[in-house]
């Protein structure tokens, strides 16, 4: 993690150590479009810890995603995100961030629903139960906290 122009970067690796497929959703859902690059700021835990969050499924709304992410089991894959400092710095007193990426283990292809769209692009809905995987606790730099 690190400040990078006005912005948070966080780097991270998922690794599937798991004997099944999960799918990822590793993006955030901005003004009705998938923001493969952002973060949201979820809840802040201990006062000075907050929960940086990459998912699209908050509820009960599950909306269609333009591309199906996936990782087979033992793969891993590199991914980096970014937050604008304005909005981290708009959260007094937070030091540690932990990143929590949404996922959910493959539920069979009976779950996972295609539609081809009017413009030839297809969208992706998979049903199942969506949990989040989270990261180590991150101390955030020094700039992002406000501490400029």
């Amino acid at each position: 993690m690190r400040v990078e122009g006005g912005t948070l970067r966080v780097d991270y690796t998922i690794t599937n150590e798991t004997a099944a497929r999960v799918y990822l959703f590793d993006a955030v859902m901005t003004r009705g479009t998938i923001d493969d690059d952002g973060l949201l700021i979820g809840p802040v835990l201990d006062g000075d810890t907050v929960t940086l969050r990459r998912g699209i499924v908050f509820g009960d709304a599950l909306p269609g995603v333009p591309s199906l992410r996936f990782l087979e089991p033992g793969a891993s894959v590199a991914r980096t995100a970014h937050l604008p400092l304005a909005t981290l710095s708009a959260l007094d007193q937070v030091t540690r961030a932990i990143l929590a990426v949404q996922y959910v283990v493959d539920p069979g292809a009976h779950s996972i629903r295609a539609m081809k769209q009017g413009d030839g692009t297809t969208t992706y809905w998979v049903v199942g139960e969506y949990q989040w995987l989270e990261g180590e606790v991150l101390v955030v730099p020094v700039a992002a906290a406000g501490d400029e």
